[in-house]
């Protein structure tokens, strides 16, 4: 099996105290969240601060959902039994009931610790997810962009922060099969693979809006991805139809982030993704219970953090108006970014997209759009449909 290593590119983190407050969401680090005042989430939650029935995959290197501010966020397989060694659901995982480890085969996505490792692999799963969904009003640490939808944590790369593309492929169709409704996607690889691509066809045939970072260059100019393409975030370039959207990274006054890749042909908008604020885990066993002790972390950079930006904004929109199709919400999202290139006009795409994320702007299109025909999921395709999705895959594997 031919490995890849997902680029997840962090600053050295650094812990973070809890001490400031912000009127309305009582988070002690609300007020140091720069990336949601930039995108006005705070005046989006007036619309919305999301919904438990909307779940968010988080495609990535676990996730530490025994940190407080996840509590009650972690997706449950209904269809399982919880430690009984049975395949339940009949879905080739045994006790699946918060997810799946792709890598170890195990139900367990709690992320992977070993020797050697670097501390940003082992919590970036957890940054990305609590970006997404940390609750609010608690009382502790940070609030997610979404802090009321529901998480379901896969796990892709192992402890050294390497993965197969084997591995994403079958996450990606778990994920479909257990109705996510997006997918955060922040790793990426070098390899255009048959099998990812076929899973995102599905994927996008089911109506999931797929939220993918464009990755990070290991110096501070960043790639131009028309000449270094990264998947899967340039599958599909430039197509009108597909559920994906792919996000840069920018810092705190919109100039591209540091190392973050950039270019129209696989770019379609931007996103805070410089110096985030992210939950982190610690070392406990596995069953301890959940914990006032975990850290918060700063000085969290790459496309990996801006990806999550993007994804809790259109679980936002999945939220406030649920009969929209995939392709709408990632068109919502797109047509009502703030231009911040200088020369590209609103509505023209330029090596950062369409622009900068505006959530409070989305979700309000959003509450007010009447939906189109939703696409059927490929579960409901005909026969003749499927047969020939078939054909297409078989093509490209040269069959």
């Amino acid at each position: 099996m031919k490995r890849l290593r997902y680029l997840a590119f962090f600053a050295l983190l650094s812990a973070f105290p809890a001490t400031v407050f912000a009127a309305n969401v009582n988070d002690p680090l609300l007020g140091r969240q720069w990336s949601l005042r930039q995108t006005h989430v705070p005046a989006a939650w007036d619309v919305t601060m999301g919904d438990s029935s909307v779940i968010v995959a988080i495609i990535d290197a676990g996730v530490d959902t025994r940190n407080q501010d996840f509590k009650g966020a972690l997706w449950t397989n209904a269809y399982e039994i919880a430690g009984n060694g049975i395949d339940d659901d009949n879905n080739g995982y045994i006790d699946d009931i918060h997810g799946w480890n792709f890598q170890d085969q195990t139900s367990s996505t709690l992320p992977m610790r070993v020797n050697g490792q670097l501390d940003e692999t082992y919590g970036h799963g957890t940054a990305v997810a609590s970006i997404v969904a940390a609750r609010a009003n608690d009382h502790f640490g940070m609030v997610g962009v979404a802090p009321k939808v529901t998480i379901m944590p896969l796990i892709v790369l192992n402890g050294d922060g390497f993965g197969s593309n084997v591995a994403l492929a079958e996450a990606i169709r778990y994920a479909t099969a257990k109705k996510a409704r997006v997918m955060n996607i922040s790793v990426t690889g070098y390899e255009d693979d048959d099998s990812v691509r076929y899973a995102l066809y599905e994927a996008e045939q089911s109506g999931i809006v797929v939220v993918t970072a464009v990755g990070n260059s290991s110096d501070e100019l960043g790639y131009d991805l028309a000449e270094v393409p990264v998947y899967p975030a340039c599958n599909f370039a430039d197509s009108s139809s597909t559920t994906m959207i792919r996000v840069t990274g920018t810092d705190s006054i919109d100039q591209r982030a540091p190392h973050a890749n950039f270019g129209s042909s696989c770019t379609d908008i931007a996103a805070p993704g410089h110096e985030l604020i992210g939950a982190h885990p610690i070392d406990l066993p596995e069953g301890s219970p959940a914990t006032t002790t975990y850290e918060h972390v700063a000085g969290l950079t790459g496309t990996s953090v801006a990806s999550p930006m993007v994804a809790g904004t259109a679980a936002l929109i999945a939220s406030v108006n649920p009969t929209l199709t995939g392709a709408e919400i990632r068109q919502i999202i797109l047509s009502t970014t703030d231009a911040i290139e200088p020369g590209v006009a609103l509505g023209a795409k330029g090596d950062l997209g369409y622009g900068r994320l505006n959530a409070e702007k989305a979700v309000k299109k959003a509450a007010t759009t009447l939906p189109t025909t939703p696409v059927a999921p490929i579960s409901e395709l005909t026969k003749t449909q499927r047969a020939q999705w078939d054909a297409i895959f078989h093509f490209w594997l040269g069959k």
